[in-house]
């Protein structure tokens, strides 16, 4: 979890949403593991699996991850 909060802090623009295929690669340099380690194919996989994180498409139809407000 501590990867992934950390990947989409970096990716974030100002509104707090980081394009899901920058918040993946920024994970895979983080940690050496695989989100198949967790029983997931894709790193987005398991950030929906979660709900800690919102989900939406930015203006150019990519998806982007987020850090729900507690």
């Amino acid at each position: 979890m501590n990867a992934i909060r950390t990947a989409i802090k970096e990716e974030a623009e100002e509104a707090g949403w980081a394009v899901a295929s920058k918040v993946s690669q920024q994970i895979n340099r983080i940690i050496s593991l695989s989100p198949k380690n967790f029983g997931y194919s894709k790193w987005q996989s398991l950030i929906r699996a979660t709900d800690y994180f919102e989900e939406s498409k930015n203006s150019k139809g990519q998806l982007v991850f987020r850090i729900k407000n507690k």
